[in-house]
């Protein structure tokens, strides 16, 4: 764990959980970058100042960023929250870069997920096979059903996951299902993407959800509207550093 030790955007320190070897890093953080400040405006792209990392530069992948847009219309409360994938990557050993998208000026406190695997740039190294685990999501309210092939690979240091929702209730309820194969010692917010934004044609709606020792839950204010729609198909797809040995630590070789 380690934390930033400055930015461009005029936003505070970020703190992130890590994973550092000689040709790749697993990053995990939760920001936030005021798209209305005139330090924002100024830079033509994002950098977040860090202490020296293992790599001095990486592959492009993928962070998300989410702007709320929430209030009431004709006497009911509205959740036209949007986002979409930003382009992110390690510029030199201190420096990491988050492309800024127009589309998000003037949108109000943006927040942004960094749950990324960032890859040295033009270097090989040995390779680690995992073997995929299938995740079944137990749900005794049945207010959500997953897709069959939500996985997870599991790594000593960290997990990387993709898990899909079939069926949503449109109670307005929170939802909440255990997650049979994946370790319990993950500890995490991550945005959950929903293919349709009723408020944005352009981007994505975005929904931040948890998982907490296997347990996946949302809040019902955080659902956006249409959420429960069937083609929708809800997703989130993250590499996630764990926290320690959980109590179903499996080793990647085996296979569920």
């Amino acid at each position: 764990m380690f934390t930033s030790t400055g930015n461009n955007f005029g936003g505070g320190a970020i703190q992130f959980k890590d994973v550092q070897e000689s040709n790749y890093l697993i990053l995990n953080a939760k920001l936030t970058a005021d798209s209305d400040s005139a330090t924002y405006q100024a830079v033509d792209q994002l950098e977040i100042y860090v202490p020296d990392l293992s790599i001095d530069r990486s592959v492009v992948c993928g962070v998300i960023c989410q702007y709320q847009d929430r209030g009431e219309a004709y006497g009911s409360p509205y959740n036209y929250d949007a986002g979409t994938v930003l382009k992110s990557w390690i510029k030199d050993k201190n420096t990491i870069v988050i492309e800024k998208l127009p589309q998000f000026d003037n949108k109000g406190v943006l927040t942004i997920w960094i749950q990324a695997m960032y890859c040295q740039l033009n270097q090989g190294g040995n390779t680690i096979k995992g073997t995929r685990t299938r995740i079944t999501f137990s749900d005794p309210l049945n207010k959500t059903s997953w897709d069959y092939d939500s996985i997870c690979v599991i790594f000593e240091r960290w997990v990387f996951v993709t898990a899909q929702i079939s069926y949503a209730s449109s109670d307005n309820v929170d939802f909440s299902s255990t997650m049979q194969g994946f370790p319990t010692d993950v500890s995490v917010e991550l945005p959950l993407i929903v293919g349709t934004c009723y408020g944005n044609s352009k981007m994505s709606a975005v929904n931040p959800c948890r998982i907490d020792a296997g347990v996946w839950s949302i809040r019902n204010e955080d659902k956006t509207s249409g959420f429960s729609s069937s083609s929708n198909k809800q997703f989130f797809f993250a590499y996630l550093v764990r926290d320690g040995e959980g109590a179903n630590n499996q080793d990647p070789t085996d296979e569920n």
